[in-house]
C-alpha cells in the first residue's frame, strides 16, 4: 500500500480557523499505463486544521498533481477556495516522509453568489 498526506489549515481573512469546513484533495496519477483519479474528503477541526490521506493499494513511489478545495459550512458567509497545481508524494514508506502542506484562506462571500455558503466547488469523492 502507498500513501500521500495533505495537511493544513482553513482560515477566514481575519486568521480565525474555520470549523467544519469540508476539505477535499483530488490527485491524478499515472498507474499501469493510464490515469487514475483519487480523492479523499475530510472536515476541519475546531481550529480549522485538517489532515487528508490519499491511498493506493499498490506499493508505488510516485509524484502526483493534486488540487485541494475547501468549502465552508452553509450560511458561514464565506466562499469556497480552490488551490490547484500542487504536488503530492505518494510512497510505500509509512508514515510518508513528506507531507504536502496547504493553508487556505476563505474570503467573504460576494452578494448574489447563489449558494448559502458562497460558491460551491466540486469534489470528486
Amino acid at each position: 500500500m502507498s500513501e500521500g498526506v495533505v495537511a493544513g489549515f482553513v482560515r477566514d481573512s481575519a486568521g480565525r480557523g474555520v470549523r467544519e469546513a469540508k476539505v477535499c484533495a483530488t490527485a491524478v496519477v499515472q498507474v499501469h499505463g493510464g490515469p487514475l483519479l483519487m480523492s479523499s474528503l475530510s472536515s476541519t477541526s475546531a481550529d480549522g486544521g485538517y489532515l487528508i490521506e490519499i491511498s493506493l493499494q499498490d506499493s508505488l513511489e510516485l509524484r502526483a498533481g493534486v488540487a485541494v478545495t475547501a468549502t465552508p459550512p452553509t450560511n458561514s458567509g464565506l466562499e469556497s477556495k480552490l488551490s490547484p497545481r500542487l504536488e503530492l508524494i505518494i510512497t510505500a514508506t509509512q508514515p510518508p516522509p513528506e507531507t504536502t502542506y496547504v493553508d487556505l484562506v476563505l474570503a467573504k462571500a460576494s452578494p448574489g453568489t447563489g449558494a448559502p455558503g458562497g460558491k460551491q466547488i466540486l469534489c470528486f469523492y
